[in-house]
């Protein structure tokens, strides 16, 4: 069993990052990665199929593979978040914002070519479910997820 002391940590570290203004989202969901899987990691480790089943079939827990490899590919130097260009002249109204989406897988393995695993079940689930989409909410989606778990 994880103790409860460091899951709360984690649930701590990862509340802070999801806070904070647009300019440190990079930042924010790089730090938020790497403690959400660091204790999905150890939380699989220490409760084996009981907990890895449920967060495999659950929407949100699904994302945690691909945030796995995000987290990775933040660790070998890529970054994994675009940011719009600003505005162009001319422009047209109403003005729409795009917003802060995941890089796309393409982009990353081909920064990344050195990777363990390519082709792999992170790298298929970041290409299906996260690559190329606005990063959105899920940082407190994460989050909620882990504190699902806990009750």
């Amino acid at each position: 069993m994880i103790l409860p002391a460091a899951f709360h940590l984690s649930l701590s570290a990862m509340a802070q990052a999801i806070e904070g203004d647009s300019d440190t989202l990079d930042v924010r969901l790089g730090t938020f990665a790497f403690w959400a899987v660091a204790l999905d990691e150890r939380l699989a480790k220490v409760n084996g199929d009981a907990y890895s089943t449920p967060r495999d079939i659950d929407p949100a827990g699904r994302l945690l593979l691909p945030l796995r490899f995000a987290r990775n590919a933040l660790a070998h130097g890529s970054i994994v978040m675009a940011r719009p260009a600003g505005f162009t002249v001319p422009f047209a109204l109403p003005l729409v914002i795009p917003p802060d989406t995941w890089r796309p897988l393409s982009e990353l393995v081909r920064e990344w070519p050195d990777r363990r695993h390519p082709g792999g079940p992170a790298e298929v689930a970041y290409g299906d479910l996260l690559s190329g989409r606005p990063v959105g909410n899920l940082m407190p989606l994460l989050r909620d997820w882990f504190v699902r778990q806990a009750f």
